[in-house]
């Protein structure tokens, strides 16, 4: 086999020895992931293991392929011990080797680049147990040209079989852990070996030479080398090319002379940083230069001593950098337009912080804390970053290259990426000297300029527009797809879109034919001299939103040229502007994004305009990247949801005319932008010309009148007075009182049928949707299969969904109204079928099959809203004329606004699947009879309702912007108010009567049975509460009521229900309860609510409580007490109001979040107050305070055993029974017989020792730490006895003999009944940390506690990096531990050390050591390492400081 000569030796000195090796000879040939006894290659973190992301393999690290790759892990778990860096070993198997060469090629991407090795340490082993270091090898390549490394010949001291490559650093990679994860794309191994050819130094040279200088650039500005020394160096590189290829043994040493001192010539002439030298640092991601060839992107200063970059202006001093180097070869950089110094990454208060998402920030002194370093990347490239970081200043934003410009933060890459930064130096002293001069003069220019976008704002909100597009027949364009079209640009609806053409053949270069620029033209209906537009991007996660970045702007007057949108035509047209997204601010490459346009001058009259997209947000790193080869033939593709065109001048309604002053303000604004725009351009601005600016624009916010929000209040009153003078004139009054009157035979549970007459326009009603329901030849029977699988769907039979409503009194006629729902999906019901019956059993059922037996009352299907959201106003239906009196109406949804226009709302079967439709609110109104209308027999009432009626009048005639004061809207509230206080409405009085009989009287119960709590104590008391009850609600008339008799009869109940809850038993404060389901479901009965964690954000379980095996009356972390809030009384019908604390843990019942298992209450240190209610039959049930819906209260669910917040109550599963805790005393379960351990409690502890001895017998003992010290031999740890602990004070607990544990039985540990509980962090008690919540120690080091089943004993050990530990344990920082004098109780040692501080894992073949025995005797003093084991007889000593085993 021909030997294949690879030199690796840099010294060309004849008669020394040079090494090479044999590349056909790699010692790795063995490398099959799945055959792991077998495969050379092992790693402490492949990726795949411990959780991660599985990806590359260790056979692609010998496959020639550096496609293909090796890389540990970049997710998951870092194994433990996280004590040591990531490594790949190599097992030489029967070829052990003293001398090797390893090559490593990086992997060929990106990723390969920032992940690849640059630094490693290299251990060798033959037992794969014990490791020596044998060297670190550093000044790998970080280039990104140069692909492939072979390393020096290494001389491992003797033959050894192992050999681990730990990467202790990588180009710019992120950490698993923490150390930095890698990635190769090829490794190999060979065997050293020796020649003294001169063409193998040469070859090593030229090799490393030819890699460097991939690097050079030949210039003079920083990092540049002189071009002809760089020439120099390539010609000689020819020759010693030359010289290898054609084996020319006999000029190869001279050629190779020649070559280094060429080499040494180009560094020689590297140029360096100029002392107070001025520069632009300019950013070298190549994607920058890819996408936006046309400008540079560089560092600048802002105003707000924070770093930038954006587009480079070279006469703008904010963009120059002045450069002094230190002695210590760090560096200053002031910025030339500010003066500031660069600083570091800080936080809000100025403080350091490592964060990668934080702005560096500037200082006005340089800070010798914070002193710049720059890392020569090749290429003329830096990073840059200061000596606190660890993460080089980046472009933040960069979107790949398309980012016009943000903040620089911190991360780190290689040459040509974000992170690479280019020094410039700027010579012309003239502009240097103007950055001096004007430097201060451009800073108030540029702050003018942000004064003025700040206040741009308060300007327009004085004006209004006027919308020009009010038909779609007003739209054209050249190029419309068949998905979506031109009308629904103007119908208010943001999910359905127009979309222009796209054809892939538009991603083709050879393309030579197409219809141009896409374009929407306008026809204005009348010339306009300014205009503005705004537009709605499409609603697509998908990432297909088109959104226009570019866009040309044209007008004309000729009527002809405007029927043809021909882009052809575009050169007939007037040009007006051309707006890109830097100087226009074109929303990026978002979902549903809104953009809103200034006010365009059109520097002329048109009444045609033409927009032509000529970029798109996707076109930039999104899904059209490679979209459009030649966008001038094939066009660019866009697609909107809305799009709106403006008169530019403001409208006769704006505030500009309308509010006192407001003209006066504006214009004076106008005249001192003006002014500005000018100073602006000379240089010439002041700080009082912006304090001018800004006083202006606050005048105007003064004067400013949120007039949308009195137009709102005035909807809102209007819709008030119009109900209320309906109902006290006789011409309304509500049929639907309570939501029990409602049914429907399609609830699909998202929203409830009570959301209905709630009066809230954010709760909803929805009927069920599927996409099941565009399938054409869908069953019955399978539609009724889809429903079933629906757990939250509650439906009857198949067909149209209806809502059907039973009257308490028949009514011959009715209107109904209802408001939308507030989203998108507001699927408005537009035809509706409405039906009648007198028919109990028929009113019984929703199901459409009985619909025949029904009377057929009418249809409508015209009147009715268009798409839109009805929520400002309502439907009114007219008046439906039933012919005869009827207690139950059917209403059936035929059709809706919604249906057919977006692709879920397609219908294809309705007659079996019905059409789904959505309501916010619903409301039946019928008349009132003559001698029922309090508009005639109320005194005052006529001349109330009058005055109201007048003012309403006119507030139903007003426009839009009106009112530009609140006193309209005041005299109009104050009418209403009058109205209100003379109104007898028996809403509220029927409501409670309503409650008093159903949800108290019909469950009180007579009983002693658990104390009587929740039992009322006699049946004298709920009679003479029923009596009471039925008594206050016949003293108001049937007929004529009155307020009075209203106010008479409810205070009269409500003074009856405190008598009656007085006789009903009543939870006590800070008594200790269990709290057990009181559902009639069987999964509650006997069931407590209890926690399974420790740790806050744990839910409330139920229903899964092992009863079995535990007993809740004695268990701490199923014990509840009620915790008065102080200021929080209970509100409405509670009778108490209360935080709600566990026993075992000191944190309560947590807040609000809403409905459902995934929004279910958490455990938390805050109070969260609970209104408690009283239930009925020995039962209560519980509430947030400030929930809106009182039926949204607590109830257990059976699907995932919780405590969760709905409203719905079936099987009572909204009740819950209080039982009074009767032991005296609580026990802990689940530590270890014959166990030592750490322990803390929220509650304090006294005598444990005599308490167990008295109850179980078994011993058990409470201690102290009195001192910890270590040596080099371990750590001993000394305790003292103490029987008493404050509540949160952590101590060491010992049960029965810990020297004898078999770790499987458990010895519950007993407590006598705490009278108080803590919520607050455990105390520190000298070094010893209680875990009242699991926790994660980061520092390693730690003492804890551990079973060891080599001699089954618990014993103290040394805690890993990152080691949680469960709550209510706990751990000793030896750092905290104050020594104190005397004699120990009990002492614990270890071979460990337990110092808070990283272990060694490794001894170098140089280190020297000591050796005990494991008692501690010392056997050997100061020797090697290496020779520490020998002669050794078999057993366990401590080396060093580690426990070893001699076999």
């Amino acid at each position: 086999m021909a030997l294949l000569i690879c030199s690796v030796l840099w010294n060309p000195a004849s008669g020394e020895t040079n090494w090479t090796f044999d590349r056909n000879m790699g010692l790795v040939i063995h490398a099959d992931d799945n055959d792991p006894e077998l495969c050379q290659f092992s790693s402490d973190f492949k990726a795949g293991t411990n959780g991660s992301s599985a990806e590359g393999s260790y056979a692609a690290l010998i496959d020639g392929d550096g496609s293909t790759f090796f890389t540990t892990a970049w997710n998951g778990t870092a194994p433990e011990p996280d004590n040591h860096p990531h490594w790949l070993q190599v097992d030489l198997q029967s070829q052990p080797q003293q001398r090797i060469i390893f090559t490593m090629g990086r992997r060929a991407d990106s990723y390969g680049h920032t992940n690849r090795p640059i630094e490693m340490v290299l251990y060798a082993s033959n037992d794969n147990e014990e490791w020596t270091e044998i060297d670190s090898i550093k000044n790998m390549p970080t280039a990104e040209a140069i692909y492939d490394y072979t390393s020096d010949m290494i001389d491992l001291g003797e033959s050894y079989r192992y050999l681990r490559f730990a990467v202790t650093k990588t180009n710019g990679g992120g950490s698993t852990g923490n150390y930095p994860y890698f990635a190769i794309g090829e490794f190999q191994v060979y065997q050293a070996i020796e020649s003294n050819s001169p063409l193998i130094s040469l070859e090593k040279n030229y090799t490393k030479i030819k890699d460097a200088s991939a690097s050079f650039v030949s210039g003079t500005d920083p990092g540049c080398v002189d071009a002809q020394k760089l020439e120099a160096l390539v010609y000689a590189l020819d020759k010693a090319d030359l010289d290898i290829t054609e084996r020319n043994e006999s000029t190869a040493a001279a050629d190779e002379k020649a070559m280094l001192d060429a080499y040494d010539a180009v560094i020689a002439s590297t140029v360096d940083f100029k002392n107070g030298g001025y520069y632009y640092i300019i950013n070298m991601n190549s994607a920058f230069a890819t996408n936006q060839p046309d400008v540079k992107k560089a560092l600048y200063a802002d105003l707000d001593s924070r770093l930038y970059w954006g587009n480079l202006d070279e006469k703008k001093g904010k963009f120059a950098f002045i450069v002094n180097k230190l002695e210590d070869g760090n560096f200053t950089i002031q910025n030339a337009g500010t003066s500031e110094y660069l600083r570091c990454v800080t936080d809000d208060n100025g403080n350091f912080t490592d964060a990668t998402d934080v702005q560096v920030s500037f200082s006005k002194e340089p800070d010798a804390e914070y002193e710049q370093v720059l890392k020569p990347l090749g290429y003329a490239q830096y990073n840059i970053y200061n000596t606190k970081n660890t993460r080089a200043y980046e472009t933040q934003g960069h979107s790949n290259g398309t980012g016009i410009g943000g903040k620089i933060c911190t991360w780190n890459t290689g040459a040509n990426a974000t992170a690479a930064w280019y020094f410039k130096e700027i010579t012309d002293e003239e502009l240097i000297k103007s950055f001096s001069e004007l430097g201060p003069k451009q800073l108030l220019a540029d702050k003018m300029k942000k004064a003025i976008d700040n206040t741009a704002s308060s300007r327009q909100k004085a004006n209004d527009y006027t919308a020009l597009i009010t038909s779609a027949d007003q739209i054209a364009s050249n190029s419309q797809a068949s998905d979506g079209n031109l009308a629904n640009l103007i119908d208010g609806n943001t999910e359905t879109i127009f979309h222009s053409l796209w054809d892939g053949a538009m991603g083709n270069i050879a393309t030579t034919e197409g219809i141009g620029w896409h374009n929407l033209q306008i026809s204005l209906g009348k010339e306009i001299s300014k205009m503005k537009f705004r537009f709605n991007g499409r609603n697509n996660t998908d990432g297909w939103h088109d959104n226009p970045t570019h866009i040309t702007l044209y007008g004309t007057n000729d009527d002809n040229l405007a029927t043809s949108t021909a882009a052809a035509d575009s050169l007939q047209w007037t040009e007006i502007v051309d707006m890109t997204k830097d100087a226009y601010g074109f929303p990026g490459n978002d979902n549903a994004v809104s953009y809103q346009s200034p006010v365009i001058d059109l520097k002329g009259s048109y009444k045609y305009l033409r927009f032509v997209v000529k970029h798109v947000s996707t076109m930039d790193g999104g899904n059209r990247a490679t979209g459009f080869a030649v966008p001038s033939i094939t066009g660019v593709t866009f697609n909107l949801s809305e799009f709106q065109v403006y008169d530019g001048n403001p409208a006769e309604s704006s505030e500009y005319y309308k509010v006192a002053g407001m003209k006066e303000a504006c214009d004076t604004y106008d005249k001192l932008v003006a002014e500005a725009q000018e100073k602006m351009a000379n240089l010439t601005v002041t700080e009082a010309d912006i304090e001018a600016i800004n006083a202006a624009a606050k005048a105007i916010d003064d004067l400013y009148v949120d007039r949308d929000a009195l137009d709102t209040k005035l909807a809102e009153l209007a819709t008030k007075a119009r109900s209320i003078y309906d109902t006290a004139t006789g011409s309304r009054i509500t049929l639907i009182t309570d939501a029990a009157q409602i049914s429907s035979n399609s609830n699909s549970g998202d929203g409830t049928i009570a959301g209905l007459i709630d009066g809230d326009k954010n709760t909803i009603f929805h009927s069920f949707w599927s996409t099941d329901m565009q399938k054409a030849d869908i069953t019955a029977d399978e539609w009724i299969a889809s429903m079933d699988a629906v757990e939250s769907l509650d439906h009857t039979g198949t067909g149209y969904h209806n809502l059907q409503v039973k009257l308490n009194e028949p009514v011959k006629s009715f209107y109904f109204q209802y408001y939308g729902r507030n989203s998108d999906w507001h699927d408005n019901p537009n035809d509706i079928q409405i039906f009648a019956t007198n028919d109990d059993e028929l009113g019984a059922s929703t199901d459409n099959a009985d619909q025949d037996s029904w009377t057929a009352i009418t249809e409508l299907n015209e009147g009715f809203p268009e798409d839109v959201v009805v929520l400002e106003t309502p439907y009114t239906s007219p008046t439906i004329e039933l012919g005869d009196s009827y207690k139950y109406i059917r209403f059936v949804v035929k059709n809706t606004t919604h249906a057919g226009k977006v692709d879920t709302r397609v219908f294809n079967n309705p007659d079996v699947t019905g059409i789904t439709f959505n309501l916010s609110e619903f409301q039946m109104y019928s008349g009132l009879d003559k001698d029922r209308i309090q508009y005639d027999y109320i005194p005052g009432m006529k001349d109330a309702c009058d005055a109201m009626k007048a003012i309403l009048d006119v507030a139903e005639k007003m426009g839009k912007h009106e009112m530009t004061t609140t006193e309209f809207n005041d005299k109009f509230e104050a009418a209403i108010a009058a109205v209100e206080a003379l109104y007898a409405d028996t809403t509220e009085l029927v409501a409670l009567t309503k409650t008093y009989r159903e949800s108290y009287i019909a469950k009180s119960v007579v009983s002693e049975e658990n104390y009587g709590l929740g039992y009322v104590d006699s049946e004298e008391a709920i009679d003479a509460f029923a009596n009471a009850v039925t008594e206050a609600k016949n003293s108001v008339s049937p007929v004529s009521p009155t307020k009075e008799q209203i106010d008479n009869a409810m205070a009269k109940m409500k003074e009856a229900f405190k008598t009656f809850m007085s006789h009903v038993g009543q939870l006590e404060p800070n008594k200790w309860y269990n709290i057990f389901g009181g559902s009639l479901y069987p999964y509650t009965q006997g069931q407590p609510i209890f926690l399974n964690s420790t740790s806050t954000g744990d839910q409330l379980h139920i229903g899964t409580y092992p009863l079995e095996t535990a007993d809740p009356t004695s268990d701490p972390y199923a014990i509840w007490r009620l915790v008065p809030i102080e200021g929080q009384e209970p509100t409405g019908n509670a009778v108490g109001c209360y935080a709600i604390q566990n026993m075992g843990t000191g944190q309560y019942f947590g807040a609000y979040r809403g409905q459902g298992a995934s929004l279910s209450p958490l455990m938390s240190h805050e109070k969260t107050p609970y209104n408690i209610y009283y239930y009925g039959n020995g039962k209560f049930k519980m509430q947030q305070v400030g929930v809106k819906d009182p039926f949204d209260c607590l109830k257990t669910d059976k699907t995932n055993f919780i405590v969760l917040n709905y409203p719905a109550d079936g099987g009572e599963q909204q009740s819950f029974i209080f039982k009074p805790v009767e032991n005296d005393y609580v026990t802990i379960s689940w530590y270890f017989d014959n166990s030592l351990n750490t322990m803390v409690l929220p509650w304090a502890v006294d005598g444990l020792a005599e308490f167990n001895e008295a109850i179980s017998a078994a011993k058990v003992k409470t201690y102290a730490v009195k001192s910890l010290t270590t040596t080099e031999a371990g750590s001993r740890l000394e305790l003292k006895e103490k029987s008493s602990f404050e509540a949160g004070e952590p101590f060491i607990i010992m049960v029965n003999d810990y020297t004898q544990c078999d770790n499987d039985a458990k010895q519950p540990i007993y407590f006598p009944l705490p009278t108080d509980v803590t919520d607050t962090s455990s105390v520190v008690a000298n070094g010893l940390i209680g875990t009242l919540e699991g926790m994660t120690v980061a520092a390693p080091g730690m003492g804890i506690f551990n079973y060891d089943a080599t001699d089954t004993s618990w014993k103290l050990a040394a805690s890993a990096a990152n080691l949680f530990i469960s709550g209510r344990y706990g751990y000793i920082d030896p750092k905290k531990v104050v020594n104190e004098e005397g004699d120990a109780d009990l002492v614990l040692e270890t071979a460990d050390q337990v110092t808070a501080v990283k272990p060694f894992i490794v001894t170098k073949a140089t280190d020297k050591v000591n050796v005990y025995s494991i008692d501690g005797k010392l056997l050997k003093c100061n020797v090697k390492a290496t020779e520490a084991q020998k002669d050794l007889k078999k057993g366990i000593y401590i080396i060093g400081k580690k426990k070893i085993s001699i076999k």
